[in-house]
């Protein structure tokens, strides 16, 4: 009995700490355009110039499903507004970029999607994903690729070329390289399919205050190797 009972204590402290069935999680943000133009059914009501948010992402090593929690706690957007400063920089730092789902909607998606399936409460999720993309510099990265690299908006380059100029931008800011994922998908606004680089996926530990190198390929779409993409003109 005394050995259920630990066990049961040690599982709820887990659960508490944001830890519970987690290995780690992707942050995972996305160049606008490259989403906007990816599907004939996408309306965009904007398309920022900036990489924005995608969503955190709870993932196993292995790659196997995480758990539902033993209650699943709803979007509350009174949560969200309770918190001024945090809901001033998820509008500019996550948004909504479609006609279906603007930014209220985006956010409870991926709350339903990914944070309900966490220990966190609603606040610290978003808070905790919000902190590590102003971590790495989102708004400003494209300035600092074209800094470190001479990256411009537009022109191709190889995936190696951007992941280089990627880590050389975002160890100025952690004070260390790390690896990441670059994921690919296509432009179907034109007649041709046009591939181009849509998202970078980086990873934490399972708390989410700490990122470490992205050594999982579980679920990962990444760039073909032989060829050149470019971040399309917003």
């Amino acid at each position: 009995m005394k050995l259920v009972f630990a066990c049961l204590l040690v599982c709820a402290l887990c659960f508490q700490a944001g830890t519970l069935a987690i290995d780690f999680y992707y942050l995972t943000i996305e160049w606008p355009k490259s989403f906007c133009n990816s599907g004939a059914r996408i309306s965009c009501t904007n398309v920022p110039n900036h990489f924005t948010i995608h969503g955190l992402w709870q993932e196993m090593n292995n790659g196997a499903p995480i758990p539902p929690p033993p209650v699943k706690q709803p979007f509350d957007n009174v949560q969200v507004k309770s918190d001024p400063a945090l809901y001033q920089t998820m509008q500019q730092i996550w948004p909504g970029l479609t006609v279906t789902m603007p930014n209220e909607i985006f956010w409870k998606h991926e709350w339903d999607q990914h944070g309900a399936f966490t220990s966190f409460t609603q606040h610290d999720y978003l808070k905790i994903a919000v902190d590590r993309a102003n971590d790495l510099g989102v708004l400003q990265l494209v300035q600092e690729l074209n800094h470190a690299a001479g990256i411009s908006i537009g022109k191709k380059y190889t995936v190696q070329y951007f992941k280089s100029a990627i880590q050389a931008a975002v160890g100025l800011k952690l004070g260390r390289p790390l690896e990441m994922h670059i994921i690919c998908n296509f432009d179907l606004s034109g007649q041709n399919k046009v591939a181009q680089i849509h998202e970078i996926w980086f990873c934490t530990d399972n708390t989410g205050l700490q990122f470490i190198n992205c050594t999982s390929k579980s679920s990962i779409r990444p760039c073909g190797p032989k060829g050149v993409y470019a971040l399309p003109l917003p």
